[in-house]
């Protein structure tokens, strides 16, 4: 009838499907808990942003544009995407409205440190 594939998955599949198993049960505990908020609605954003140099490589540019940027950025794990993020807020009247007024700017603020950044790596 059936046949037995679970010794053919690749470790990385088997890998990939003991972090995921692992992560629905960590959700489950939290939901259990009532960990979540209920009864208000709210809406954040986050944009992401990868650092490349003019030839569209990776560069390792964010923690410097982060001493230099004016804006809500942080960087997560590595030294070539930054983050935008804006904070979490009810979900009515003008919230899009303002998500779009913190969102929009980020990235001509990135790219003004990065011309900057640009023209000292030419150097």
């Amino acid at each position: 009838m059936g046949q037995d594939i679970s010794g053919q998955l690749p470790v990385r599949a088997r890998v990939f499907t003991k972090a995921l198993l692992r992560d629905l049960h960590a959700l489950e505990r939290m939901l259990g808990k009532g960990l979540f908020e209920t009864g208000v609605r709210r809406i954040g954003a986050e944009l992401e942003m990868y650092c490349a140099n003019d030839g569209w490589r990776p560069a390792s540019t964010a923690l410097d544009i982060l001493q230099e940027v004016n804006a809500p950025f942080t960087t997560r794990c590595a030294r070539y995407n930054l983050e935008a993020n804006v904070e979490p807020r009810v979900l009515a009247r003008r919230c899009l409205t303002d998500l779009e007024a913190r969102v929009v700017p980020a990235p001509g603020a990135l790219s003004r440190v990065r011309a900057v950044h640009a023209y000292r790596d030419a150097r």
